[in-house]
């Protein structure tokens, strides 16, 4: 799954449980893994399994990231334009929805503290290996229809 479809669904789902963070945050960090469960478009981000350069990876997690940060952004000032509270609000699920991914990073860079090791291991254990549909248009169809409903749910929240 792309990042910009987890910081998504982590906004929406901490919006739609606002009122107990502690729950939202746990909602959000936990969307990431459902939907990792299914079969899923995504770019390659292991350097031994692909012909792309470091460098190239990197700049498309960074292009990635400034799409959800600007998608992100744009929702939350739309639905809640003279809030701050409820923008820090949006930001904070976007945060906990792309948490797994930060704690992969660290893992694929040798950090290999116990923690990091078991939310490795989570990750795994979740993560759909469905090659098949991994570079499909289905999959890619998918995480649009994905953001889309989720920028409904904020647009009614």
């Amino acid at each position: 799954m792309i990042l910009t479809t987890h910081a998504v669904v982590g906004a929406t789902t901490y919006g739609l449980l606002q009122d107990n963070p502690v729950l939202a945050s746990a909602a959000a960090f936990s969307s990431h893994y459902v939907l990792d469960y299914f079969p899923h478009w995504e770019y390659e981000t292991d350097p031994r399994k692909t012909k792309d350069k470091k460098i190239i990876i990197v700049l498309k997690i960074l292009i990635d990231l400034a799409i959800a940060f600007t998608l992100v952004s744009i929702l939350a000032f739309y639905v809640f334009p003279t809030s701050p509270k409820n923008f820090a609000m949006v930001l904070t699920g976007a945060f906990f929805g792309l948490l797994p991914d930060g704690f992969q990073l660290l893992y694929m860079l040798r950090f290999r503290h116990k923690t990091i090791s078991w939310t490795q291991r989570v990750h795994d254990f979740f993560h759909s290996e469905d090659e098949s549909l991994k570079r499909s248009v289905r999959a890619m169809v998918t995480q649009v229809v994905i953001v889309l409903v989720c920028i409904a749910i904020i647009y009614m929240i």
